[in-house]
Parts: structure tokens; sequence; C-alpha cells
């Protein structure tokens, strides 16, 4: 009996662990930014911020690779801070949450929440007023 609930207990652990966070293969591939929605009520020194982000941002492109690395392209050279974001990101893991409908990329580096609608997806980025629309290459 100790033996079966021990099995029991590492198989539903093993399966937990394992659909947590793994690459899914709807979001495999190269997607582009096609345009990012700024929140609205914003005071002016946030939204001149959101502009530069939602300008680096747009044309941009998003590699989930399936071997979980992550990748981003910004369309141009963009401001220093831009930059840092995308070497800081570039090469880290990224997982999907089913459950939460959202992607991670590093240890929380970058957080979206996904969302489909009318045939769009929508990832919002975490702790920022910016949506960006996207489109799977």
């Amino acid at each position: 009996m100790k033996k079966t609930t021990t099995l029991l207990l590492l198989l539903l652990i093993s399966t937990l662990a394992l659909s947590q966070g793994k690459v899914n293969n709807d979001f495999t591939g190269i997607w582009t930014v096609q345009n990012a929605n700024i929140s609205k009520g914003l005071d002016s020194q946030v939204q001149k911020m959101m502009l530069i982000m939602k300008n680096a941002f747009t044309g941009s492109k998003f590699h989930f690779n399936e071997n979980g690395k992550f990748k981003i392209e910004l369309k141009d050279k963009v401001n220093p801070m831009m930059e840092e974001m995308t070497t800081m990101l570039n090469g880290q893991n990224w997982r999907y949450f089913k459950t939460e409908k959202k992607i991670e990329v590093g240890q929380n580096h970058l957080v979206m929440f996904v969302k489909k609608q009318d045939g769009k997806y929508y990832f919002k980025l975490s702790d920022t007023p910016l949506t960006l629309v996207m489109k799977k290459n």
C-alpha cells in the first residue's frame, strides 16, 4: 500500500511539473508585432514612455524557438533602454502556462498574458499599460 501511494504521488508530481511551463507548439515560431495599444488615462510622463515602447515594438519580431529559447529583434536601432532590454531577454528560456494563459521569458523578466479575439492574438505586457497585437509568421 505504501509503495502504491508513493508511486501515485510521484506520478502526480511529475505530471504537474511537466504541464506547468513548457514550450507550446501553438506559440513556437516567429511572431511580428503589428501594433501596440496603450491604455488610456495615463499621466504625460508614462504616456511618453509608452510611446517610446510602442514605436520600438511595432514591426519587431519575437522568436519563440522550439529549443525553448527566446529572441527579440527590434525593427531598428532604438533608445538604449530598449536595447538593454533586448540584450537581457535574448537567449532566455520561454514557457507557456496554459491555465494562466501567459508566456514567461526568463525568470519573470518578461511576462505576457495571451488573449485571442476575433482571430487576432494580443500579448498584454504585465506591469505595463501596453498590449501588443501579434501575428504569427
